[in-house]
């Protein structure tokens, strides 16, 4: 990877507006990638869903991508967390 680094902003859209600011190194991560698509998809998806999703979403070139964070502040105060 060229240049690591990344920022990340997660917030709300509604009252009471929340949210991170993150910045930090990015590491592309090729293994392991089924593994956590694949507890990722029996967490958020409904049982019934499972194998199709699964199957849906490794159709796709997939990668992990770990940030270790350097900065990260609230959105709202711009505090360091």
């Amino acid at each position: 990877m060229k240049n690591p680094r990344v920022a990340l902003i997660v917030d709300t859209d509604t009252p009471p507006y929340e949210g991170v600011i993150v910045e930090g190194l990015a590491e592309l991560i090729h293994e392991g990638v089924r593994d956590v698509t694949r507890r990722i998809v029996e967490k958020y998806v409904s049982k019934n869903q499972w194998s199709h999703t699964f199957d849906e979403l490794m159709r796709y070139p997939r990668v992990l991508i770990r940030i270790r964070p350097f900065k990260v502040l609230d959105i709202m105060s711009y505090r360091r967390l």
